[in-house]
């Protein structure tokens, strides 16, 4: 059947979707700030955090500020959704704020000064995660959520025993999270699409992108730990009817990586038609937060 089809296709296409270690390259150490921001001048930026869909504010939000994907400040929210943090600053440095809190999708914004501010604000909206239906089957795992609009459903699959549970801990106590973006205002719920990609020197170029869907995917055990799942992950994701992508098209996958608060390049995805519709195929190393962007031109500022 067409299950059995689309599980054969997965097992071809695997190693197209392989990450290629430049998560590795950039994530390995822990960069201090650069000695010119210690002597730079303070700025205290205030930051509001609220609920996307209720406009609630939040409150134990993690906000961080980096530069050049190096964290070098950061703070929570508190029960009225704002957080000031104070940090040196260079002006002209291009700042990103990352904001981050369980059951919900990261977000952030850049932020950039020529003139030293008297005062600063940013406001950030966080999408709640959705609730996704979990299937545990005896050789797999699958994690499928509704799609409005098309009959084919983003899921999600992975071997049973790449799942690593704790020993003390039973299926019952998962609770699977898939959100899929397409639209530009939901994609804009995702982190800044600052793109990182490194070459194989080592040297990295920062891209704009423009994605074509966006997706986040976790299991949380009851208590909302974060359970690991050693990949490869099937990740199939219907795209929107005016993509303009073909049958057998690779698209490039870029991981949010919160240690460095920016998308990385990690590999590529297959477009693949089913019935009417068009769907990418990505297997991803771990869970976590995706997009299916082209590799821009030319390098971003």
């Amino acid at each position: 059947g067409q299950a059995m089809d689309r599980a054969i296709a997965c097992v071809i296409m695997h190693g197209l979707g392989q990450g290629s270690g430049i998560d590795r390259a950039l994530t390995g150490e822990h960069r201090l700030p650069p000695p010119a921001l210690l002597s730079a001048p303070e700025v205290t930026l205030k930051v509001h955090v609220s609920d996307s869909s209720t406009h609630q504010p939040l409150d134990k939000v993690f906000i961080e500020i980096f530069t050049n994907q190096t964290s070098f400040a950061s703070g929570y929210s508190e029960t009225d959704g704002i957080a000031f943090i104070t940090f040196h600053y260079t002006l002209g440095a291009q700042l990103f704020i990352v904001a981050t809190k369980s059951s919900y999708v990261p977000n952030s914004s850049p932020w950039l000064a020529t003139k030293l501010p008297l005062f600063s604000s940013v406001s950030l909206l966080l999408h709640p995660e959705r609730i996704a239906t979990l299937m545990v089957y005896d050789d797999v795992v699958q994690i499928v959520s509704g799609f409005q609009g098309t009959l084919i459903q983003p899921r999600i699959q992975f071997q049973r025993r790449s799942l690593n549970l704790p020993k003390n801990l039973s299926y019952r106590s998962l609770i699977a999270f898939l959100t899929v973006a397409v639209t530009p205002w939901e994609v804009g719920g995702f982190p800044y699409l600052q793109g990182i990609d490194v070459n194989r020197t080592g040297n990295s170029s920062r891209f704009e992108l423009t994605p074509v869907t966006a997706v986040s995917v976790h299991l949380l055990n009851s208590d909302g730990t974060e359970i690991q799942v050693n990949g490869p992950i099937c990740v199939t994701i219907p795209l929107p009817a005016n993509s303009r992508l073909k049958h057998d098209d690779a698209l490039p996958a870029w991981k949010f990586d919160k240690k460095i608060g920016a998308w990385l390049k990690s590999g590529l995805g297959i477009i693949q038609k089913e019935g009417d519709y068009f769907t990418w195929t990505y297997f991803a190393p771990q869970l976590g937060y995706w997009i299916a962007a082209m590799s821009p031109q030319s390098p971003g500022k």
